[in-house]
């Protein structure tokens, strides 16, 4: 288990946390939109192509990655006590664990799979201590997927529903080269995730074929960016 190499994380983390403890209560009912059930589809299809039989959902929330998909083994862990007090509740034969993706509480090379979805991410301060994190307990040929926001969300450049507001605490927007710096995989691919839901969310038909063109968007002009990566089988 890793010390933290900078203290300024410690409170960061917590003020993280009274957020989402804040959110907890409504938080399912904030992305409820023809939008966001698209977005999950396209999210966890891809997923699945890349599922091992165990998997570290890191920022579990209240576990919807349990709404779409059944792995055999599953732990869920996310920085808000209230968040995985629900997921418990509505998991209660599932495992989940408070902690803190900045320093996992985890053995290393457990998962085959590793998830961070929705934009998790991007509440860091230090993104490559999480990459870090995530290769370490990821077995040697295990996958990574992530999603995570763009600058285009950092101009506030929007083409979908509004996310919750985030300019009162510092968070980190991934251009493709910053994802590439961080994250030491083997194998990487970044994808764009790109939508006009503002503006066609009552229109599903629009809304499905529009996520049909997931990849074709640039990356870095994407709303959003999917991060699919394989850790190397050596151990070297």
């Amino acid at each position: 288990m890793r010390l933290y190499s900078k203290a300024i994380n410690m409170s960061y983390v917590k003020e993280i946390a009274k957020i989402y403890d804040y959110l907890a209560d409504r938080y399912d009912y904030i992305y409820q939109s023809p939008v966001n059930h698209g977005e999950n589809r396209v999210v966890f299809d891809l997923v699945e192509k890349h599922m091992g039989k165990s998997i570290l959902d890191i920022g579990c929330g209240t576990s919807l990655f349990l709404e779409y998909l059944n792995p055999s083994k599953y732990l869920g862990i996310d920085v808000s006590e209230k968040m995985i007090a629900l997921a418990r509740k509505r998991y209660p034969e599932r495992h989940f664990i408070v902690g803190d993706m900045h320093n996992l509480p985890l053995k290393d090379e457990t998962f085959d799979t590793v998830v961070s979805l929705f934009s998790c991410l991007n509440l860091t301060l230090t993104p490559k201590m999480i990459a870090d994190e995530i290769l370490r307990v990821l077995k040697p040929g295990g996958h990574f997927i992530g999603t995570v926001v763009g600058l285009r969300m950092k101009y506030n450049i929007l083409a979908g529903p509004k996310d919750h507001d985030w300019r009162n605490i510092p968070i980190t927007y991934y251009t493709q080269k910053s994802i590439k710096e961080a994250f030491g995989f083997e194998e990487l691919q970044i994808l764009g995730l790109n939508y006009l839901g503002n503006l066609f969310e009552k229109h599903e038909r629009y809304v499905n074929n529009e996520f049909g063109l997931l990849g074709r968007t640039a990356p870095d002009l994407a709303r959003h960016m999917i991060i699919i990566g394989r850790k190397s089988l050596s151990t070297v």
